[in-house]
């Protein structure tokens, strides 16, 4: 766990990479289907509005249903990123996804993916593979994301992320199955 508390360096954004670049993809159905950026510079969450009619008042990535006009799934989880929490495509550095798909509690097909979020243009950024890579301005993100959708952004350490005292159980109760971590 040391290694997760430490700042996120070139190298480090290229061994996720790599390790994602392993999981399992096959693209999928597009129906029924949402996408989600994980996002890490630590890890931005958002606490949903409760004017929402969906998880309303929830933590979650930023994320949400596929349009027509999303070329990909991660083209969803971007334009979802951006319209949530107000962070530029070109501030994202896709790192891969996470596979396979989770069924979410409502049923839909959830696809993750993960990419680092730059301070400034993914353009402008260093390549030396050891230097710790700038934060992102929380409050800057917290003063353009959209006040219809999100309450709060906040982010949560990687080291915490991987703290399996922070993971709950879900019940569905339709189903009688009980979920640990997203898993049966």
């Amino acid at each position: 766990m040391q290694a997760l508390t430490k700042s996120l360096t070139r190298a480090h954004l290229d061994a996720i990479r790599a390790a994602l670049a392993r999981a399992a993809w096959d693209g999928g159905d597009r129906s029924k289907t949402a996408a989600i950026l994980v996002p890490l510079c630590n890890v931005l969450l958002q606490v949903r509005s409760r004017s929402l009619r969906s998880h309303s008042g929830e933590v979650s990535c930023p994320g949400g249903k596929a349009d027509d006009l999303d070329a990909t799934l991660l083209d969803t989880a971007l334009r979802e990123t951006r319209e949530e929490m107000g962070i530029a495509h070109d501030r994202i550095e896709t790192l891969g996804h996470l596979g396979p798909p989770e069924k979410s509690l409502r049923g839909d097909i959830v696809w993750p993916f993960v990419g680092f979020v730059h301070s400034e243009s993914t353009t402008e950024r260093s390549e030396d593979p050891n230097a710790a890579l700038p934060s992102v301005d929380l409050e800057a993100i917290r003063n353009t994301a959209s006040k219809d959708e999100v309450d709060f952004v906040f982010h949560l350490p990687l080291a915490q992320l991987g703290n399996p005292a922070r993971h709950r159980r879900h019940w569905e109760a339709n189903s009688g199955v009980i979920r640990l971590n997203g898993r049966r």
